[in-house]
């Protein structure tokens, strides 16, 4: 029996481990209200963030029934489509202190960060010690590595 138990402790500890990027992961910050629906509150139909996540702006971010939902990022998948992960709520306390609370220019885009966390395959982002506002390199919406603007640990 105890063999047994840790046949399965150890098959779902590499289970776990296959699903989930640990490190730096890079994505345009959405509140979660209009990353779960995929277009920024009052533009229903006029951006879609799964492919423009950059047409996001500040001033959604920092609207009070945004904030309150919490944050997460697009993240550019392989087929070039954008997939959107929700952050655990320690985690989006984290980046509103660290990012949001920092943004003053409300017609500014959403910015493109880079985290330090784990994400998983379920569409989740948790354990995030770190978080720095980059800049993506010019004509690749943020897919690229970018250089630093400001960086943030907790």
């Amino acid at each position: 029996m105890k063999k047994m138990l840790m046949v399965g402790i150890l098959a779902l500890s590499v289970a776990a481990g296959a699903f989930a990027q640990q490190g730096g992961i890079k994505g345009y910050l959405v509140d979660v209200l209009c990353g779960k629906v995929g277009y920024p509150e009052g533009y229903q139909g006029k951006i879609d963030l799964s492919v423009n996540p950059e047409k996001n702006v500040v001033a959604c971010l920092t609207m009070g029934n945004c904030v309150a939902s919490g944050f997460g990022l697009y993240v550019k998948g392989s087929n070039g489509k954008y997939v959107f992960h929700t952050f655990d709520k320690a985690s989006s306390d984290l980046v509103k202190r660290l990012i949001v609370d920092k943004l003053k220019n409300k017609a500014d885009p959403a910015p493109f960060i880079q985290i330090d966390g784990t994400a998983s395959s379920a569409g989740a982002i948790f354990g995030v010690t770190k978080a720095t506002a980059v800049k993506a390199a010019a004509g690749t919406s943020g897919d690229s590595k970018g250089s630093a603007m400001s960086t943030h640990n907790m």
